[in-house]
């Protein structure tokens, strides 16, 4: 049980410190590269961060959920519900955004600007979403 709580965790961790990254750093950065640069460079670096995002919440998840199955604690599966909201959130709320801008690749979205906007904004609620998650396998 001490094994899967402490993986939980350390997954919880890793994504969290991947979407501050992603939320924070990243797109600040990027922005400052021009919209439409950003657009087309958003499809290079999308798998390989929803490949690593999607891992760490479905591990977190199902290592939360067993640990607290096995006693870990309460906050285990409080943590665990906050990840399954997150991953919800994500594909309700950010996939269809990350859809519109992977197309960019081809073809441009008509306002490049306002779609990753909205995107750095949801990406830093979901940021914020994990950082509470966190906490509670943390306590």
């Amino acid at each position: 049980m001490n094994w899967m709580h402490f993986m939980a965790t350390f997954c919880a961790g890793l994504f969290t410190g991947t979407a501050v990254f992603v939320a924070v750093v990243q797109h600040s950065a990027a922005t400052q590269l021009g919209y439409e640069t950003y657009a087309k460079y958003f499809s290079l670096f999308y798998w390989r961060a929803a490949l690593m995002q999607v891992s760490l919440a479905l591990i977190t998840v199902i290592l939360g959920l067993v640990a607290w199955f096995y006693g870990a604690g309460f906050f285990n599966l409080i943590g665990a519900l906050i990840f399954i909201a997150l991953i919800l959130y994500s594909v309700i709320y950010i996939k269809p955004i990350d859809d519109q801008l992977r197309a960019a690749k081809t073809e441009m979205p008509t306002d490049p600007e306002s779609l990753l906007t909205r995107w750095g904004a949801l990406h830093r609620l979901r940021a914020g979403g994990a950082a509470l998650g966190f906490l509670f396998f943390l306590l």
